[in-house]
């Protein structure tokens, strides 16, 4: 009995703990070539008429779907997105994962061919950023903290400190990019800034 708790040990392969509890999204980070052959950074004006986040500025993505790999998550809701062809679509490379509470983003960087700047009715608009604005910009950066609050019935008597434990906060930035009239801020801003540092 003892040698087979040792064998699931051994064989165990890590995870991130709480990934079961998370909820898991893809995005793809599109670039597409202007008139001039530079490369462009796609984004999306969300619909006015979603209830969530509705106008903000975003990347083509969403939640994966059950058993569907992170990578086929983002070519899937890119597809339906920007209404393209998959033949359409080149995968670069991978940026890193990024978690936010409990949404867990896995993006993909992807060069479009032949794109129109088509969009279905989840966006208002479609615009572009030069690639090179973003790699030479550093972006506004805000102190973000977030507190503990423990429920009312948490059992204060059971922990050192009790009431006055001094619980260890979160704090974070959000970054803001500004191009033209479009504030780029929040999960979008982190991964474009993520964009710029591999390039760098």
């Amino acid at each position: 009995m003892q040698h087979e708790l040792i064998r699931k040990i051994e064989e165990h392969i890590p995870g991130i703990g709480g990934t079961d509890k998370a909820i898991l999204s893809a995005v793809c980070i599109p670039l597409i070539k202007n008139e001039s052959g530079e490369y462009e950074v796609l984004f999306e004006v969300r619909s006015a008429s979603l209830i969530d986040q509705p106008k903000d500025i975003c990347f083509p993505g969403g939640m994966s779907e059950k058993d569907e790999y992170p990578e086929d998550t983002a070519l899937r809701e890119l597809t339906e997105e920007l209404l393209i062809s998959p033949l359409q679509v080149r995968i670069i490379g991978e940026g890193d994962v990024r978690i936010f509470g409990n949404l867990v983003v896995y993006p993909y960087i992807v060069e479009l061919k032949d794109y129109n700047f088509t969009f279905n009715e989840e966006s208002d608009e479609v615009f572009s950023v030069p690639l090179k604005f973003i790699t030479e910009t550093e972006p506004e950066k805000y102190l973000v903290e977030r507190k503990t609050v423990p429920a009312p019935d948490f059992p204060y008597e059971r922990i050192q400190g009790g009431k006055d434990y001094k619980w260890r906060d979160q704090k974070s930035y959000t970054y803001f990019y500004q191009w033209k009239d479009k504030t780029i801020w929040g999960i979008t801003a982190q991964l474009v800034k993520d964009l710029a540092d591999i390039i760098r």
